[in-house]
Parts: structure tokens; sequence; C-alpha cells
């Protein structure tokens, strides 16, 4: 996909990162918010609707254990119409930010920040209709009202230090939405009710997504139980019931391993290595189901635009293990890098990689997610 840096002015495909942020390939500044004004197109529309009819697709088959790349899609199609001014994109893009489907690599704090952009950008856009062709139905009003209640409802969950900010404050925002709704505005106090990922459902879409021809993960962590393993290494590949358990496969051909979350800050912890059917039933022999582990992951299969060659991916790895054993870098980002689900792409290497070696731009990139940040 090809879209035109404001900052450059060049047309690019943007760098996807690891906090859901796009980024210019060429200048390496954000494109967040490049967003047009509001209004609504035959283009935008049917981008927007696209979107809807794959996370719809995906929503409804979750418990057959669908792709969770039919959602990634979705989100894609969401930004395209959004960078176009489709306010119901715009909304819906909070809503992924809001209910944690976009990256991943998040803090509560951050996750309700970045959504609150752009549930803001509609439900405090004012009044007046925007610009719609004749043959697509909106309800204006319908979209401000529920954007705001989405908005309010995140807000009123969210973590003290973020409710203690006036921006983010509950009550300071309903009153400036009774400016625009009038003072019968009142908030419903309803969740949306959609469905929410689990750290398990997350490591099960990023594994399978390790053989993605076009663009696969190259590293990544997730804290979870054992319990939460198990169930998942019994799961068969989503439409081959031949491969009776995805992550068997999935682990000859990428580096798992893990370690106890109780021994990650011991000298004598250890990562033990996940490349068998027997490494996984001895753990889950040797450890209790409710036992909370850090599972990493090192790809060198599926596609990797900007890191092609094995042995740049290498130079990538060669800062997370050390002689096969996981370096206090990667320790650190397990540690202190504020979230149970880390996930990154050749992309964010690229992002730090100006002026820095391979191995200087990993160790930038777990620095800015140590440090609370989203990216530079």
């Amino acid at each position: 996909m090809e879209i035109t840096c404001t900052a450059c002015g060049k047309e690019i495909s943007p760098l996807e990162l690891y906090d859901g942020t796009w980024s210019c390939p060429r200048c390496r500044n954000l494109l967040i918010d490049q967003q047009s004004e509001l209004k609504v197109t035959r283009e935008n529309e049917e981008l927007f609707r696209q979107g809807e009819l794959l996370y719809a697709q995906w929503l409804f088959n979750r418990d057959g254990r669908a792709n969770f790349s039919l959602v990634e899609k979705a989100i894609s199609l969401c930004r395209r119409s959004a960078r176009l001014g489709n306010p119901k994109a715009i909304a819906r893009l909070g809503y992924y930010y809001d209910k944690d489907y976009i990256g991943g690599n998040f803090t509560e704090t951050m996750r309700v920040k970045l959504a609150y952009t752009y549930y803001s950008q509609v439900c405090f856009s004012g009044l007046n209709e925007v610009e719609t062709p004749p043959t697509i139905k909106m309800n204006w009003m319908d979209v401000c009202r529920q954007t705001a209640q989405a908005m309010l409802f995140m807000l009123s969950q969210a973590p003290a230090e973020v409710q203690d900010s006036k921006t983010y404050n509950v009550k300071a925002n309903l009153e400036r939405l009774r400016s625009n709704f009038g003072e019968d505005f009142n908030f419903s106090g309803h969740s949306s009710g959609y469905y929410k990922l689990s750290n398990k459902e997350r490591l099960f879409s990023m594994l399978l997504a390790c053989v993605d021809k076009k663009r696969a993960p190259l590293f990544g962590a997730v804290r979870l139980t054992v319990g939460e393993v198990k169930e998942i290494y019994e799961r068969s590949w989503p439409g081959d019931d031949k491969i009776e358990s995805a992550l068997g496969y999935i682990a000859k051909k990428v580096f798992i391993s893990f370690i106890k979350v109780a021994d990650l800050g011991s000298s004598s912890g250890m990562f033990n290595r996940l490349g068998t059917s027997s490494s996984f039933e001895r753990m889950f022999d040797d450890l209790d189901e409710s036992d909370m582990i850090w599972l990493f992951f090192f790809n060198n299969n599926g596609g990797h635009k900007y890191l092609g060659s094995k042995g740049k991916r290498k130079k990538v790895n060669s800062v997370l293990y050390e002689n096969g054993v996981a370096s206090d870098t990667l320790k650190r980002l397990l540690q202190f890098g504020q979230t149970s689900f880390h996930a990154f792409y050749d992309d964010d290497i690229y992002q730090y990689s100006q002026q820095k070696s391979l191995q200087d731009a990993t160790r930038a990139l777990i620095d800015q997610v140590c440090s609370g940040g989203g990216s530079e």
C-alpha cells in the first residue's frame, strides 16, 4: 500500500511499528496524525466496509480459531479509510486500540491515550454534518454519540494515573461532550461488549504468522500460564487437521524457549528450548498448569522486507541470545518492558537503524520499550 508522507512528500509503503503506529521508511517521521479532514467518500467508505466485513468474519468464527490475520487485514483497511477522512474508520481505530487489537506492546496507560486520540477526533469534531455522498446513508449524530459513549467507558476503566489527568478525566470529558450534545447527554456506563484478545490468542496468532511469506514477525515474548500453553499446544492448524499440533509444527521451524517468571531475576535462571514434542511434554510434566512463564520466540522464516538475509537477522538475534543463552538485554525487556506481550517485526529494527548497526538498533528499540515510550 502506497501513501504520501506529509513530512518528506515521498510516496512510501509505511513501516508498521511495534506500538501500532506507522513511520516513513525514508525520513522515519511518524504518520499517526496524518488523517484528512472528516468526510465520507465512495472510496473511503468502501475501504471501511471491507474492513468491517473481515472483522465480522473473524469475530463470528473466533471459536473455530479463525486466523487473526483477518483482523490485521481489517485494521489495515480501516487505517487507509481513516487517512482518507472517514469518521467511522477513525472511531473504529480508537476501538481497535481500546480493545488491544493493535500492537500489543502497550502499557494500559499508553493504550488508553492512543485510543483517546482517535475517539476524540470524532466526538469533539462538532455537530456540523460531515460531507457525505447522497448514495451513502450515515447518521452523523449517532456516530458521534456512540463514539463518545465508547470513549467515556474506556476512560472510566482506565488506571488512576490516567483518570487523574484533566485531559482523560471522565467528568471533564463529559462536560465537554455536553457542550456539544446538550445538557441531557449522559454517560450510559455500558461497555461495547466486543471481544478482547487474551495473551493466549495473541501468541497462537503470532506464531501462525511466522510462516507468512509476505510479512512475518521477527521476535517476541508472551507471559502466560503453562496451562494456557498446553491448551494452545493441543490445537490443530486452522483448516488442516492433519497438523495435530500447530504449536508443535511451528516449534520445528521457529526458535522457541521459555523461563519461569519467578526465575527471571535469578542469576541461575535459564531459558529452556522448546523444539520437539518431548520438550513440550517435559515442561507440562515438570511445571504446574498455574505456573507463569515467559515464552520467547525468534523467527527466521517467512517474509522480512528490511532484514532479508539470515545474516542480518543473526545480528539482531545476537543481542538477544549469546551462545545459546538469553542475554541481559532480553531479560531486561521481560522484566521492565511494562507489558505481558511483545511482538516485533523487522520494521521496528529498521526504524532505529539510521546511522546505527543492527545490534545498536535492537538495543535502542528495547531501550525505548523499557522506558515506557512509544516509537520515537
